[in-house]
């Protein structure tokens, strides 16, 4: 068989990876799941790259890492435009908000055609 590796942070790792899915799970804010996401990407970061001497590994996780870096990028720039849009993080609210202006817009208006109705 291969070489057996003793890696005595591999526990630990994982602990952060349930503990980030756990937080993810029971969460109903954007800031929150935005932190317990990067909390499950640290510690899969930190596997990908857990075999120093491979350079294959060294590779994936750096590559791992900077797709990561982007791909959060683009969680806040949403989570900001949710928030700029409702004025609130929390998700009931954003789903309140988005319910209503969709009752508001269902409406019709005196006199509109069914082409004006199309739009909204």
């Amino acid at each position: 068989m291969g070489e057996q590796f003793k890696i005595i942070e591999y526990p630990l790792i994982i602990l952060f990876i349930i503990t980030g899915a756990i937080f993810l799970v029971s969460t109903s804010d954007l800031v929150s799941i935005f932190l317990s996401i990067e909390l499950q990407s640290y510690g899969l970061y930190l596997l990908c790259t857990l075999y120093r001497n491979s350079e294959l590994a060294t590779s994936g996780g750096l590559t791992y890492f900077l797709l990561g870096g982007l791909s959060s990028c683009f969680i806040l720039l949403g989570s900001a435009l949710l928030y700029a849009n409702s004025g609130t993080t929390i998700l009931d609210g954003i789903y309140v908000i988005t319910s209503l202006s969709d009752i508001g817009n269902s409406g019709h208006a005196v006199g509109s055609t069914t082409a004006d109705n199309i739009l909204y």
